[in-house]
Order: C-alpha cells, then sequence, then structure tokens
C-alpha cells in the first residue's frame, strides 16, 4: 500500500505556479475534438490496482464567475462562497448585487507515471444540489475519488462550482435561464433544479473541463481519453457531459453580458467532450432541461456510453430517471451504451462509496462488487484504456 503524498496550497496558484509544481513537460497534444478510440487496446495503461502515489495540488484557478447576492459567511458553513475584493459591479436584473468570486479545481497526478506516456483523465462533480459542498464533497467522496483513479494511472480533477442557495444569490445567469423548470409533469425523475442553478454550475464544471484539455502538456494528460464521473447533483452534470453539444455555454454569454466571460477565453476552442461517465445516483435532468429551453436534442449519435448507478433506497433519484436516461440513450445511439447498475439495500447518501453492485439492467450478475471498483472497472472498458 502506498502513502498518499498531499501537496495542500491555501492560495490561489496560477497556471505558471503548477508549471513549476508539476513540472511533467511533454509534446503538445492534437486537437481539442475527441476522437474515438480504434480498439479495446489502443488506449493509455492503466492499472486496477493502487500502483502510484498522488500528488494533489489544490487552489488552481482556472476562471471567475458572478454570484448575485452574496451575504455574509458563517463558520462551517459548506453553502458559503465568498467574493473577492473590487470594485462594485451594476446590477443586472435578477442579479441586484453581483460580485465575483474565484473558482478553483485540484488537480491529482501519479507520481512515476511519466515513463508510460500521457495519462487519460478524469473529472469528478461533487454532490449537493448544485446549492452546498464544495469540491471536495460532502464528505470527501470526490477526494476519495480523484486519489482512486489517480493512483491507477490517471491526471484528475474536481473543481468548485457557483451554488444557488440564500448566501450567494445564485449565479449570474442569461435571462432565459430564470425561469422555473420548463420540464412537463410527465417528468418523473425526483430532484429537479432551477434552470438557474444548473447554469451556473455546469458553465463552471465545463471551464474546469476545458482548463484540463488545455493544460494537457503541463499535466501529461491524453486528450482523446477523458472520463467523468459525479455524485447527486454531480451525477446530472455527467448525464449531461455524456450527452451534451460541445459548444453548449459558450455563446449565451459573452464580455457584454458577463463581466467574467474573458477568465473563460484562453480555454475555450478545447473541447468538453468525455468518452464516459459514471453516474453516482444521478438523473437526466441537465440534459433534458437545456432541450427542453432551446428545443435541440442533445441525446445523440454522439452521446457517450454511460454508466448510472442507484441504490434500491435512493428517494432522491428515481428508478425512471435510469430506465428513461437508458432509453434516451438506447433511441439514439448505436455506438454507446448506457448501463443500470443497482446497490441493493443504500440509499441515495449511502450508495458511494459504500454501495455494492449486484444487479446490470435488472438481472443479477451474480457478484457483489463495491461500487468504486465496479465504476473503475467499467469506465476504463467503456474509454478503451488498457488495464494492467
Amino acid at each position: 500500500t502506498f502513502v498518499l503524498s498531499v501537496v495542500n496550497m491555501s492560495c490561489t496558484l496560477s497556471t505558471s505556479a503548477i508549471r513549476l509544481i508539476v513540472s511533467l513537460a511533454v509534446a503538445s497534444q492534437g486537437s481539442a475534438r475527441l476522437v474515438a478510440p480504434l480498439s479495446s487496446a489502443d488506449g493509455p495503461t492503466v492499472y486496477s490496482a493502487e500502483m502510484f502515489e498522488v500528488k494533489v495540488v489544490k487552489g488552481i484557478q482556472f476562471a471567475l464567475g458572478v454570484i448575485c447576492n452574496p451575504a455574509p459567511c458563517h463558520p462551517g458553513d459548506n453553502a458559503c462562497q465568498i467574493p473577492l475584493p473590487g470594485p462594485k459591479l451594476s446590477p443586472e436584473p435578477g442579479c441586484p448585487h453581483p460580485a465575483i468570486v474565484n473558482l478553483t479545481l485540484d488537480l491529482y497526478t501519479p507520481i512515476g507515471a511519466e515513463s508510460l506516456g500521457p495519462r487519460p483523465g478524469f473529472v469528478a462533480t461533487h454532490s449537493g444540489g448544485y446549492e452546498v459542498n464544495n469540491e471536495t464533497g460532502d464528505r470527501g467522496e470526490m477526494d476519495t475519488a480523484c486519489r482512486h483513479f489517480a493512483s491507477r494511472g490517471f491526471v484528475a480533477i474536481t473543481m468548485v462550482y457557483r451554488l444557488t442557495n440564500e448566501q450567494t444569490g445564485g449565479g449570474l445567469t442569461p435571462a432565459n435561464w430564470t425561469v422555473n423548470s420548463p420540464l412537463p409533469k410527465s417528468w418523473q425523475g425526483g430532484f429537479k433544479p432551477a434552470p438557474r442553478a444548473i447554469w451556473a454550475a455546469v458553465r463552471d464544471t465545463k471551464g474546469a473541463l476545458r482548463w484540463l484539455r488545455g493544460n494537457a502538456a503541463m499535466v501529461n494528460l491524453d486528450k482523446k481519453f477523458v472520463g467523468a464521473g459525479g455524485w447527486s447533483a454531480g451525477a446530472c452534470t455527467t448525464v449531461y457531459l455524456a450527452s451534451q453539444r460541445d459548444d453548449d455555454f459558450t455563446s449565451q454569454m459573452s464580455r457584454a453580458t458577463d463581466p467574467t466571460f474573458h477568465t473563460l477565453e484562453p480555454y475555450l476552442s478545447e473541447s468538453t467532450d468525455v468518452l464516459a461517465g459514471v453516474v453516482w445516483a444521478g438523473n437526466g435532468v441537465v440534459s433534458d432541461t437545456i432541450d427542453a429551453l432551446d428545443g435541440i436534442d442533445r441525446y445523440s449519435t454522439t452521446s457517450a456510453s454511460l454508466a448510472m448507478y442507484r441504490g434500491t433506497e435512493d428517494n432522491v433519484m428515481t428508478p425512471w430517471a435510469q430506465t428513461n436516461v437508458q432509453r434516451l440513450f438506447n433511441a439514439s445511439t448505436a455506438h454507446a451504451r448506457c448501463d443500470l447498475f443497482t446497490a441493493p439495500g443504500v440509499g441515495h447518501s449511502t450508495l458511494f462509496p459504500e454501495g455494492n453492485v449486484t444487479m446490470k439492467n435488472g438481472v443479477s450478475t451474480g457478484t457483489s462488487v463495491p461500487v468504486m471498483n465496479h465504476s473503475f472497472t467499467w469506465i476504463t472498458a467503456a474509454m478503451s484504456l488498457t488495464v494492467k
């Protein structure tokens, strides 16, 4: 068993500073657009067991964002985002007291894996209903996931995104997103956040993913092999990342309407496509909401493979949530797969990482595998990685 080494940075780190810390200069990767793997053995090599110590660099700035009505924070509050000092911004409709916040990510890299060549990537998105928690999650579960993947050969990140709650007042969004949910009464997925909450969280998550690809050489990443995972609200974001249009969240706002838009621009040419996603207690609310707002179907022939995990006692995400996403995937694409995995006896908050998978697509597997290990095995196969 390896001891994981951690580099904790309490201050915000610039990209140039991270270059000195990571020190993984490799040749620049190719196009930002993804190319599907050619065979089951053409991807980078990873390991089924822990093989590497993990370097963790916390607090890397990837962008800025606007929150709309910040209030004072209370000690120990896991739903608080503190504005940066600076001049006051002009009020906007629905955004009475706009202020800028720092958006940061934590980077997990496998020490000593440079000789294997560029590494696959894993993007983890935290839970909290788009209302609470930071990049590590409710109980540090995103930190656990990133360590698990990085210790086996991945480069992993988890990020801060803007929260929508009484302290932040929500994030600055396009006018047509400041509405109630457009989903019909027939939509039965359970968790159903307002479009405004979705916008801020997903815009920021995609910004972190673009930062990762934009710094591929620095972090020793193979741009073509990036997967995603998330729990609860982060799982809903992951469903979206597997079904998205790559240009979503790039043109709906601009420098004229978002004073932090320029912080996204250095990496806007980078893709946010993923090869596969693991969904820990999620539904399709993000993709379904965006589809309802603009009338463009995001479940298409370009969708990535997806594994949806649910505990039998989950009262937040419904069984319909899983089967509906699988139905939409199966009706839209033949090259990707959407598998449904069930963990008996666990609820929404105990599925990950404690649950054990015993069923696939409603049929017993004859085994009981911890969700984390099962997810790693599934996504490495879906991404066509070489596993040793």
